[in-house]
């Protein structure tokens, strides 16, 4: 019993956009959802998004696994959260998501340049602490509004977080086959996407002066206005490479089934 892949991944900041199409391995035992990664025997590729993964099945149970190296990757995902969308049998209509981690509130999440970089130079993301624990699932069990599942285990679904020795993010999934209409005997068709959240705005990115100026690029003369400009330009910079969210452009897939 075998499931045909189609893994989609999108880059966050390169805005690439690459596919796989493949069948999943059958998983030798139950992996065990910890963060941890012994059993995946990982085969890395050069995603766009520098990421590596392992997708394996039984006969109840589809695993997967990834490896964010980037600690830039890690802090977007911690505060912003990250989105699984799984599409049975390639059908948007049946589409289901799972979000884990959640994500900071977004009242809580950095708003400005200078809080950005007191995040990146003083928090510590590596093992990964989610700001709120649990996950949420949309669109599973024929449920109109999300599941909040505070154990990390509704119907049976499992995720974890961890960190190797490398400080490489780990993320582990665990879904039941019997929550992905069409997949219920480990056959079929399956599209994924990845998705996370974008930072807020600035407040303030480029600053005025006394006398009510903008400091900039556009200041007087054509040029740079002070050394303070500059340095909110290369800010604002730095902070549009960090908060550009992750988006898949949907596509429709035909992708035959397997057959026994």
């Amino acid at each position: 019993m075998m499931i045909k892949i189609f893994l989609l991944w999108a880059s966050l900041w390169a805005g690439s956009l690459g596919a796989l199409m493949g069948q999943v391995r059958p998983a030798p035992a139950p992996w065990t959802i910890d963060g941890q990664a012994p059993e995946w025997g990982f085969k890395a590729r050069p995603e766009p998004l520098g990421w590596s993964w392992a997708l394996a099945q039984d006969d109840e149970m589809l695993y997967l696994g990834v490896r964010i190296p980037e600690l830039q990757q890690q802090q977007q995902i911690l505060i912003t959260g990250l989105t699984l969308w799984l599409y049975p049998q390639g059908k948007k209509r049946q589409r289901r998501g799972i979000t884990f981690p959640l994500g900071m509130p977004v009242e809580q999440q950095p708003a400005d340049t200078e809080t950005l970089e007191y995040y990146r130079a003083e928090r510590q993301w590596c093992p990964p602490i989610p700001a709120r624990p649990g996950l949420e699932l949309l669109r599973f069990y024929e449920q109109p509004e999300p599941v909040w599942g505070e154990a990390l285990n509704p119907g049976g679904l499992s995720a974890a977080l961890g960190c190797d020795a490398e400080g490489v993010m780990i993320y582990e999934l665990a879904i039941p086959l019997a929550a992905l209409p069409g997949l219920e005997d480990g056959e079929g068709t399956l599209d994924l996407a990845f998705e996370s959240g974008a930072l807020g705005r600035p407040r303030d990115l480029r600053g005025t002066d006394a006398a009510g100026g903008t400091y900039g690029i556009n200041s007087q003369r054509g040029g740079w206005a002070d050394e303070a400009a500059r340095q909110r330009q290369a800010r604002m910079d730095r902070y549009r490479a960090f908060a550009s969210p992750l988006r898949l452009r949907l596509r429709r897939l035909s992708l035959p089934s397997e057959t026994k």
